[in-house]
């Protein structure tokens, strides 16, 4: 997430592309502080374009996620994913479902349906070290629990913070 957000650090596309890949990785690991600095620092570049605006209103339901506020996260998830699979960005909109499926687990029948085209979109791709990531969440199909008690869909373990295990 460091790398992103050192990128980050010019008035363009790509700095914002980077500071929304710093922010997704800040919420795998369980640090959406850190990530409200990245979107902060994304809404400071005044770029509006319609990928960058739905990948920010994912992060942005990724912290209401954090902040426990469930019907918020989902909804906004999949109205970032439905965004970036109409616009076409399918790389884009499989990271959101990860993301959300990471966050969120997959007990939600949309975010189950949003992970499962993602799988479908990483093995096209032939993403091998993805597809294990996307079968563990749809593994699961619940609600993924906080602190000590989440595991990992990277690993399958998570720390004594419950943060994702490389």
């Amino acid at each position: 997430a460091r790398h992103f957000r050192r990128s980050a650090g010019d008035n363009s596309v790509a700095g914002a592309t980077a500071l929304l890949a710093a922010a997704m990785m800040k919420l795998w690991a369980g640090l959406p502080d850190a990530a409200r600095g990245d979107l902060e620092a994304l809404d400071a570049l005044h770029l509006h374009m319609p990928g960058l605006v739905a990948g920010r209103d994912a992060m942005l339901a990724g912290l209401a996620a954090a902040d426990g506020q469930r019907s918020a996260a989902v909804a906004g998830f999949v109205s970032a994913h439905r965004r970036l699979v109409d616009l076409p960005l399918p790389e884009d909109a499989a990271r959101v479902a990860l993301t959300a499926g990471i966050l969120l687990g997959t007990g939600d029948p949309e975010v189950a349906a949003m992970v499962r085209a993602a799988r479908g979109f990483y093995q096209q791709l032939r993403a091998a070290a993805l597809l294990p990531v996307c079968d563990r969440l749809l593994a699961t199909d619940a609600v993924r629990p906080s602190g000590d008690d989440a595991a990992s869909p990277f690993t399958g373990h998570a720390d004594q913070a419950g943060r994702p295990m490389a």
